[in-house]
């Protein structure tokens, strides 16, 4: 089902309890426009020196995750998957650090970015994942 992120600052896309549950620091939000995005990005509580952040797209002339399939190629990681039931893509540089797209309504999209901090963990995106779930949770259908 299309969700809807229409109206929504990406700072407000988590609540300040699943915030804490992902080791982010619900006071060190960080809010920012890049081109037609809306970013926000938090310090890590156990390691300030890293942050988890989203980008929130809801007017780009392209395809959530069109623009996206654009740039295969030129990341070391591609891979399209699903994250809770809506297409999605990890595209980044591998490693520790772990971004993943979600389409969740035609011209709407958000993407998560997470860094392990140095963490060994089996899987690197796993904390993308998560978030991506959370605020996928937290946003209307689209009507």
């Amino acid at each position: 089902m299309p969700l809807d992120a229409r109206g929504f600052k990406a700072c407000e896309l988590l609540t300040p309890t699943q915030l804490t549950e992902l080791d982010l620091d619900p006071a060190t939000a960080e809010a920012k426009t890049v081109g037609v995005t809306d970013n926000c990005s938090w310090k890590y509580t156990n390691d300030p020196g890293n942050v988890g952040g989203i980008q929130l797209s809801t007017r780009p002339t392209l395809p959530a995750l069109d623009g996206i399939y654009l740039l295969r190629g030129t990341t070391a990681t591609f891979t399209p998957l699903e994250v809770a039931g809506h297409p999605a893509v990890r595209a980044d540089a591998g490693g520790a650090f772990c971004s993943i797209y979600v389409g969740i309504a035609d011209y709407q999209g958000v993407a998560v970015e997470a860094d392990t901090a140095g963490r060994p963990r089996a899987d690197a995106c796993a904390p993308s994942r998560r978030m991506a779930e959370m605020i996928l949770s937290n946003l209307p259908p689209l009507r």
